[in-house]
């Protein structure tokens, strides 16, 4: 309700994207007191993780919301870098929270002991449920869910694509969700998240994002040197904002795109390569045993 009433007296479109937070978080609190029932020094423990959680995906809802509502949805349509912005913060900032967050670990809790039983029956056995397990065997391989990004990304940004945008919201708002829920699947391949086993090591993590990442170089570089203006929606603007270009506007798109939108999968590349790196300094010394370095399996995340 705080978050409807700002929209109101702000002036900011108080639209579904609101009311879907409002309705996310309200879903995501009411599931974490569903596991507030145990005891013990291992339940506290796992309550404190929970709220590391709990705050990463609030913090994710709200950058949805900053990106979605208020003046950076108000401006999208007139500049290119506002809603350059709006993408960064979908794919780079809101779904690596929410994947730190793993609202997944906790969306059975919403139902009833028995039906949560029965699902998870269905899930594993039954034959109607095969074809559902093969999609997502398929979506959580690394490099189906890397391909998916960075076509997804490509893709948005063709021309014709992105003239289409601005011009229909249906399609806007599509282009929305397919960021946040493709950013999402590539992010589970780079972070730890409850009820998901990433299968990348921690080089190999670093060297996907990595990848990653230099895809989206390329675009803002191309963006960049363009010569003139390359989406109709943005050049045919007659009274842009503070009187900037549209080339101007367009190359400012490309540095959001590039610094930006490149720290958050800096960051994981580090991360992974820190814990790359000291995977095989770990001593492992059993009583009475010398010390000794211990092999690790693929650990950790970004």
């Amino acid at each position: 309700m705080p978050v409807i009433l700002l929209a109101h007296t702000t002036g900011w479109p108080a639209r579904i994207p609101v009311a879907m937070v409002v309705t996310a978080g309200a879903a995501y609190l009411l599931a974490s007191r569903s596991a507030g029932g145990r005891t013990g020094a291992g339940f506290h423990r796992m309550r404190r993780s929970q709220r590391r959680r709990a705050a990463a995906y609030l913090a994710g809802l709200i950058f949805v919301l900053a990106a979605l509502t208020g003046p950076i949805e108000r401006y999208a349509d007139e500049l290119f870098w506002v809603h350059m912005v709006q993408h960064v913060l979908l794919l780079a900032v809101a779904a690596p929270l929410f994947v730190l967050a793993a609202p997944w670990a906790l969306s059975l809790r919403l139902l009833q002991p028995n039906t949560r039983r029965r699902v998870v029956a269905w899930w594993r056995g039954a034959g109607s449920a095969r074809p559902l397990r093969v999609v997502a065997a398929l979506l959580a391989a690394p490099a189906a869910a890397w391909i998916l990004f960075e076509a997804n990304l490509i893709g948005w940004h063709v021309p014709a694509a992105f003239d289409l945008t601005l011009r229909s919201e249906p399609a806007h708002d599509v282009e929305h969700v397919l960021f946040l829920g493709l950013g999402m699947l590539f992010w589970t391949q780079v972070i730890d998240s409850p009820s998901l086993r990433p299968r990348l090591g921690n080089l190999q993590r670093a060297t996907y994002v990595t990848a990653a990442s230099a895809v989206g170089w390329a675009l803002s570089i191309a963006l960049t040197i363009a010569p003139s203006p390359l989406y109709a929606g943005y050049a045919g603007v007659a009274a842009r904002p503070a009187g900037v270009s549209a080339l101007a506007d367009q190359r400012l798109a490309a540095g959001v795109m590039l610094v930006p939108g490149s720290i958050p999968f800096v960051v994981a590349a580090l991360v992974s390569l820190i814990r790359w790196l000291s995977e095989d300094e770990r001593p492992a010394a059993g009583p009475g045993s010398a010390t000794r370095v211990a092999i690790r399996g693929p650990e950790g995340g970004a």
